[in-house]
């Protein structure tokens, strides 16, 4: 009778571990993308905490999927320097950021425009944190490669030349800031995103 009942309470207890897991699964989503989709929307929306760590499952899974140097790695670790450079954990994010130049640069090519989002994403890291010096070399480097790319009028210059300003601003250049600020200004919009 004893033993029965010891082997009901390990059967309702498998029963009970194996709903446990099953829930768990299907509340966590498995593929790399949605994670970082919803990343993306909560980084957007400001909500970096929440943010954070699905952007960190997104790279788990991502490189357990590609392997470490690939661009899908890349993008999720240029996301996780965005959401840890808000966050104000500035040495984890320079991590991220400098491992995905690397791998943009592997991928799209050293002075890619991709890789130039990258840049810019590092240069606001480094204005955050203080390191002017870094900042400003970091944003020219990405000004220069999107001038490659697009051509001195392009509106894909303007967050570039902004954070070129601010820098030079937080350095007491107030000239040079007038004038990334004034060019920043005469550049076109960015095209508006259609409506669904």
């Amino acid at each position: 009778m004893h033993h029965a009942a010891d082997l009901m309470l390990r059967q309702l207890i498998v029963l009970v571990v194996g709903c446990f897991a099953v829930l768990t699964v299907l509340a966590q989503p498995s593929d790399w993308s949605t994670l970082f989709v919803q990343a993306m929307r909560l980084k957007d929306a400001g909500q970096f905490d929440q943010a954070a760590p699905l952007a960190e499952q997104a790279l788990v899974l991502a490189q357990a999927q590609y392997g470490p140097e690939n661009r899908s790695v890349g993008l999720v670790l240029n996301l996780l320097g965005i959401i840890y450079t808000e966050q104000g954990r500035y040495a984890e994010a320079e991590v991220f950021l400098e491992r995905a130049l690397r791998i943009y640069g592997k991928w799209f090519g050293e002075t890619s425009p991709e890789r130039a989002g990258v840049l810019n994403n590092l240069g606001r890291l480094y204005f955050k944190w203080g390191r002017y010096a870094h900042a400003e070399a970091i944003l020219q480097q990405a000004l220069a490669f999107f001038e490659q790319a697009y051509g001195p009028h392009s509106h894909r210059l303007r967050y570039s030349l902004e954070r070129l300003s601010e820098v030079y601003q937080a350095m007491g250049r107030i000239e040079e800031a007038r004038r990334y600020a004034e060019r920043a200004a005469q550049l076109p919009p960015p095209p508006q995103a259609s409506q669904p």
